[in-house]
């Protein structure tokens, strides 16, 4: 409804009454005071804290600015600074259980240059090879080959010379059988015993010799 009323002027005003201040959804309509949604139409501007409804509802735009740059703070296992992950990371100190499963945390461990072994040298078992000549001019095993051999001795105990070779060839009364005078003792170099047999010779039967093999 529409009414005309005059001012304090004198001067005719219409006024309309509220049955003509609906509008249709979505159609402009000059008498109609209240905010509606139309295709095409400009968006409001907003300005200050929106409400938890306005957050809600569509077709509002909001102009949000972000600086340009950001300051981050990140925090590492070791708080590491500077760099991310350099390429060595110094530990001390006892590592805990996090620490040891961590990736891409370099452990520098150092070793002594050098380390104290102590060596054990079985003990040497020596066997008795003593004996006498049993047949005079002729060569006799003292010792028979033996690999394992480290050392061994021979002295002759006789009053005659004896002769021994340790080449695995029967000695005789010349070089290269060794001579042992009357009391003479024989011991293998240090640098090594051989491992052949070895024989004896005495010019007489019954030249007695005293020998070790160990």
């Amino acid at each position: 409804m529409t009414l005309l009323v005059k001012d304090a002027t004198g001067t005719t005003q219409t006024v309309k009454t509220n049955d003509d201040l609906t509008g249709t959804a979505g159609t402009p309509n000059a008498n109609v005071l209240s905010v509606q949604g139309i295709a095409g139409a400009s968006a409001l501007p907003v300005s200050g804290p929106l409400t938890d409804t306005q957050l809600r509802s569509t077709a509002i735009p909001v102009a949000v600015t972000f600086p340009a740059t950001q300051p981050v703070s990140i925090s590492t296992p070791l708080a590491v600074t500077g760099t991310f992950w350099p390429a060595t990371q110094p530990v001390s100190g006892p590592l805990t259980d996090t620490q040891l499963r961590a990736t891409a945390v370099p452990v520098a461990v150092t070793f002594p240059v050098s380390q104290a072994v102590a060596a054990t040298t079985p003990a040497l078992t020596c066997a008795d090879r003593s004996g006498a000549v049993t047949v005079g001019g002729t060569a006799q095993s003292l010792m028979a080959a033996n690999p394992l051999r480290r050392g061994y001795r021979v002295q002759n105990v006789s009053s005659a010379d004896l002769w021994l070779n340790d080449t695995g060839s029967p000695a005789t009364a010349a070089p290269p059988s060794i001579k042992l005078a009357a009391g003479a003792l024989y011991e293998s170099p240090p640098w090594g015993a051989s491992s052949a047999a070895i024989s004896i010779l005495g010019a007489a039967s019954g030249q007695a010799f005293a020998a070790m093999e160990g």
